[in-house]
Parts: C-alpha cells; structure tokens; sequence
C-alpha cells in the first residue's frame, strides 16, 4: 500500500470521527427530557468545509466544520429561513477534551 493512499485512509477516518463528534456535539447542545433519533439527513464536503444536517426531536441542525480555522459550528435551523448559531468550537481543543475524557483525566 502506498503512503499517499494510506494518508486517504486516515484522512477519510478522520473525517468521519469529526462528522460523529459534530453530531454528538449537537446533540448535547439539544436539551431534550426524552429520547429522540438523530439522523444525518444531508452531507456535503468541499474545499475545505465539511456540512451536515440532522434532525433531533423537533429540531433541524446544521454542523459545519471550517478545516483551514479548524472549527466546528452547530446552527439550528429556524422555520427553514434562518440558521442562529448554538455552539462554536476549536477542533484541537474538542480532540483534546475529548481525550482527555477518554484517558479519565
């Protein structure tokens, strides 16, 4: 296997990683009493800029994660006419916390 296809590889792995966090950070946003299916309805990527939309109870939400700022916002979709931004966050900072989490720190 060649090194630049292995780079697709992990590049591709890392992608859905911050498309599963980017749904998990919406969906903690989401204060919900029950619990509700989310579902990635739409998904796009380009130059840089990854977009998904996934409906949580009542709610429509939209992630976008900014590659070159290496950030991820979380709007939620109002009425189907405007998006107000609910949460926005460092990827590096969200890997690390995530990390950290997971090593019990």
């Amino acid at each position: 296997m060649s090194r630049a296809h292995r780079d697709r590889i992990v590049t591709g792995a890392l992608w859905c990683s911050v498309g599963v966090l980017a749904t998990l950070v919406g969906l903690m946003v989401h204060e919900r009493t029950e619990p509700a299916d989310a579902k990635a309805e739409m998904a796009v990527v380009t130059s840089g800029y990854s977009a998904m939309t996934t409906r949580v109870s009542n709610e429509e939400l939209m992630t976008l994660i900014d590659q070159p700022a290496e950030t991820l916002l979380v709007y939620r979709v109002v009425n189907q006419r405007r998006v107000d931004l609910v949460s926005h966050q460092r990827l590096p900072e969200l890997f690390a916390a995530a990390r950290a989490s997971a090593e019990g720190n």
